[in-house]
């Protein structure tokens, strides 16, 4: 997670965590994931986006590379 090794029991528990993502990868233009996770982010409550950042080894710019979505962002 996050460019951190985790243990099997950790991945597991990580795993389960999940949000409503609504990510609109259909479409006639192939909208590219981050570009559809940074549209889906911009509908999420402060709570909501918490729930990422309480992530166990959450970390920036892991976030960033795998969604799009920048510090300033949040």
């Amino acid at each position: 997670m996050f460019n951190v090794e985790v243990g099997k029991e950790e991945y597991e528990k990580i795993k389960k965590f999940h949000h409503k993502l609504e990510l609109d990868l259909n479409g006639e233009d192939h909208i590219r994931l981050k570009t559809a996770f940074k549209k889906m982010w911009a509908t999420l409550s402060q709570k909501e986006r918490q729930e990422y950042f309480n992530i166990p080894h959450f970390d920036w710019e892991g976030f960033t590379f795998i969604t799009g979505v920048k510090k300033e962002e949040q």
